[in-house]
């Protein structure tokens, strides 16, 4: 069984045994300080290098230059952008934006990445993304406004003032003006890509561009961007939940190893609510992973702690799926799903079996993936009901570099809201509780409600884009995976079909959908683990049409 190494472990707590609580496994710690400054020491540099670097620093609103060394033995130039804090209102003063350029040629094509969270310090961590691959591209990298090193404002600023998909665009544009007049100045073809948030951030730079007459870029070729619309009271979205279940893990032939694991997938939620073995083994789980939401839910539901536990149960159990389906195929793991039925109801903590089921409904892709090679994170606590203090969110704010993403989804981009109708509606407890505990006590609105009352702009950011879509003259390319749930947010908010290549809308031929059968949420078109030889080359020639002129 590939849950050996822990069985003795969880069999332990399954009776009873108390254990410390681990922090939660999704997000990667930060090198300690002396450490990173070790592995990144700039190496000695030749003659060519250190003229580049020179070329760059000469150019006005460039400062801080730096180089470091891939372990390919190319170079990567890191450098800061004086940028307006308030593109609309200069005068409130200057910050420095963080950059990136991976630099093949005079004459190359400029792929420019969109971040849509901070750069990575370390060029070792970054590596060559496949269409700059592909295309022979020198590699622009912006940072995006209040991650990492580019904070327009001081982190014990919590009110995120000037954080906005309109000031990260006139970013981008301020940046690629500047390498255009000054240092990519052969006519280079440009193409602008992202994944996920980042590839939003394409998208929304499309946008934008649109809107100001900005003439930056060739081609956009966003991947796996969801465009959320929520409701008019909360940025929440249950679009994606939705295609996680009614499309992934679906189409196979009927008896395989991946339609038994759809079928168990789908037995799962009535499992956790009705098997009462299965809920308490959960919930002895969950307060291990989870203990701040766990605390909190029972807090706020004295007398129906079973119940609201048994939701954050559930809000885990989605959240863990939505992670495997996005960055793990489906065929590498659907063998590892458990039947959430098949134990011993007598004897359950001498049960293997209830160990496996246990582990795998708190298994995230991370997690996934070293079950899958062994066989061939607590937040501040906090127990009001009403969400983050002011104190609490400053807290956050010098601590979790990755906050300002929440506060913009709160605000314009939208966030995934849990499905829960694979509950039964007459279990231990009904998909009407889940959706009321969930929504009060667990994510966004319940987190950030109170501090940032308001400032949810009820989808129109989005529905805007979708609009825009039908009748923009930029050339974009949206590229989707099938079994990837952030598909059920695409843009035409409609199940594409695997393989098909169609115009987002028959009328405008310059926007392009293509999904890739049994794809999930990444970009490498490069290798066919991740995407099939049609689609692949369904993107190749779209590069080659816009970018290599042929």
């Amino acid at each position: 069984m590939y849950y050996n190494k822990v069985c003795l472990l969880v069999v332990a707590m399954l009776m009873g045994t108390l254990m410390m609580s681990c922090e939660r496994d999704n997000e990667v710690t930060p090198l300690p300080k002396e450490e990173t400054e070790k592995k990144d020491e700039t190496p000695t540099q030749g003659e060519g290098e250190d003229e580049l670097a020179k070329s760059l620093a000469a150019i006005p609103g460039i400062s801080n230059v730096t180089v470091q060394k891939s372990p390919q033995e190319s170079f990567g130039y890191y450098f800061d952008v004086e940028q307006y804090i308030d593109h609309k209102n200069p005068s409130l003063g200057t910050f420095q934006q963080r950059c990136l350029l991976q630099y093949v040629g005079e004459d190359a094509p400029v792929m420019l990445y969109t971040n849509g969270y901070a750069l990575d310090d370390s060029l070792k961590n970054i590596g060559v993304h496949d269409i700059a691959s592909y295309l022979g591209a020198s590699s622009l990298y912006v940072e995006h406004r209040y991650f990492g090193h580019s904070q327009p404002e001081p982190l014990n600023n919590i009110y995120f003032t000037y954080l906005s998909a309109d000031q990260a665009a006139n970013d981008l544009h301020r940046v690629v003006t500047l390498m255009k007049q000054n240092f990519f100045t052969h006519g280079n073809k440009w193409v602008s890509t992202g994944t996920s948030k980042c590839g939003i951030n394409t998208t929304l730079y499309a946008y934008y561009s649109d809107l100001y007459g900005w003439d930056d870029v060739d081609l956009y070729v966003p991947f796996c961007a969801p465009f959320l619309l929520g409701s008019s009271q909360s940025a929440g979205d249950k679009a994606l939940d939705t295609y996680l279940i009614n499309v992934c893990g679906t189409g196979y032939p009927k008896g395989s190893v991946q339609d038994r694991a759809y079928q168990y997938l789908c037995a799962y939620p009535s499992a956790i609510v009705n098997n009462k073995i299965l809920r308490e083994a959960c919930l002895r789980k969950y307060h291990q992973e989870d203990p701040a939401n766990y605390l909190r839910l029972l807090k706020n539901y004295p007398t129906e702690t079973e119940k609201a536990a048994t939701v954050g149960v559930l809000c885990d159990f989605y959240a863990f799926l939505f992670d495997k389906f996005s960055y793990i195929n489906f065929n590498r793991w659907c063998a590892k799903v458990p039947n959430p039925t098949d134990f011993d109801t007598v004897n359950p903590s001498l049960d293997y079996r209830l160990v496996e089921i246990v582990e795998f409904i708190f298994a995230n892709a991370e997690k996934m993936e070293k079950i899958i090679k062994e066989d061939e994170e607590s937040r501040p606590l906090d127990s009001r009901r009403s969400g983050y203090t002011v104190d609490e969110i400053r807290m956050q704010r010098v601590q979790d570099n990755d906050m300002a993403y929440e506060i913009q989804a709160f605000r314009e981009l939208g966030s995934v809201f849990h499905n829960f109708s694979l509950v039964p509606a007459d279990g231990f407890v009904t998909p009407e509780y889940c959706d009321q505990v969930s929504q009060a006590n667990i994510g966004l609105v319940a987190n950030y409600g109170d501090v940032y009352k308001g400032q949810w702009d009820g989808g129109k950011l989005m529905a805007n884009v979708r609009k825009w879509v039908d009748t923009t003259k930029k050339r974009i390319l949206f590229v989707y995976g099938s079994y990837d749930p952030w598909t059920g947010g695409a843009i035409d908010s409609t199940y594409p079909w695997p393989g098909d290549v169609e115009a987002v809308n028959p009328n405008n031929p310059n926007t392009t959908k293509v999904v890739v059968p049994g794809g999930t949420h990444n970009h490498y078109i490069l290798n066919e683990a991740y995407y099939t030889p049609e689609t692949s080359k369904i993107i190749k020639q779209t590069l080659d049409k816009y970018i290599k002129g042929k």
